[in-house]
């Protein structure tokens, strides 16, 4: 019997090559398919902030705070929670309180309050520009600086733009503001900003929601949420605040998947995210699909 030796090496060096190109084919694919979605950066804007109190998921980071205005000193400690000089706190544990995300998220809380409880221009311009050079994804302020003095309007209407997307609380009149008065950085309307507002629910069916008449009414509220809500994590969280913060979780709840695989965000990619959640309550006021019960 004669064996064609050639054929037999020729037939091997197909299979060897055949053998190669499909290791290599599943070694592409599995290195394509196991790219793991990039980490989503949020920066908080606000009051104090503990987070050494708050528990979360294994994919949810906290960095240090960033105190631009550096004044504070503080321990934390349970009951130092409830003063309102912790606002930023109560904003930062709504947002995150039983999210459990499936790709990683960031939060950078950054103060803009000093420890007498004032804001200054100076101090939100070190917080902005951290946002811009940091590779923020979005940021979220359910705070604004009152322009009361014609100075700080000309010095705040003059800032470099912002790039990056910024949820607002509309703020309201109340203790702290009697009156309506121009706020930052909600005044720069060319900036990639969603305003946040907040509505009263009806006792019941036949009773329909009304807005909130003490919130600002010189911003276009985008999104609107219950003035009071269960979901957050301090009963003194309400109005605005609470919907920005609401708002921020929706985002990290509903869209993460979505934006962790986009290099930049957009303020169109956060509109797209909100708007697919949208529904009418009562033929009026805004909320979110998911945020109801």
């Amino acid at each position: 019997m004669t064996i064609n030796t050639s054929k037999a090496l020729s037939n091997s060096k197909t299979q060897k090559m055949a053998f190669l190109w499909k290791a290599i084919f599943l070694s592409f694919l599995f290195c394509y398919t196991s790219v793991p979605a990039k980490e989503i950066h949020v920066a908080l804007i606000d009051t104090s902030f503990c987070p050494s109190l708050i528990k979360t998921s294994q994919k949810i980071i906290i960095d240090p705070v960033k105190d631009f205005t550096q004044s504070h000193s503080f321990k934390c400690y349970k009951g130092i929670l409830k003063k309102r000089a912790f606002h930023g706190h109560w904003v930062l544990e709504t947002i995150v309180k039983g999210l459990n995300p499936q790709t990683p998220i960031r939060i950078t809380p950054l103060i803009v309050f000093n420890k007498k409880g004032s804001q200054k221009l100076s101090y939100w311009k070190r917080a902005l520009a951290f946002i811009e050079e940091a590779n923020v994804d979005f940021a979220v302020a359910a705070a604004g600086l009152p322009l009361i003095e014609k100075n700080d309007l000309l010095s705040a209407s003059s800032l470099k733009t912002l790039s990056k997307p910024l949820l607002l609380a509309t703020g309201r009149k109340g203790p702290y503001l009697a009156k309506e008065v121009p706020l930052f950085p909600h005044i720069h309307r060319n900036w990639p900003l969603f305003y946040f507002g907040s509505f009263h629910e009806g006792l019941d069916s036949q009773d329909p929601a009304r807005s909130d008449k003490m919130q600002f009414s010189a911003y276009p509220v985008h999104y609107s949420m219950p003035f009071q809500d269960k979901r957050a994590a301090y009963p003194s969280l309400k109005g605005s605040s609470l919907s920005v913060s609401l708002g921020a979780r929706y985002l990290l709840e509903q869209c993460l998947s979505e934006l962790s695989n986009r290099e930049n965000l957009s303020k169109g990619h956060l509109s797209d995210c909100f708007e697919r959640g949208k529904v009418l309550i009562k033929g009026r006021a805004t909320s979110f699909t998911s945020l109801k019960e």
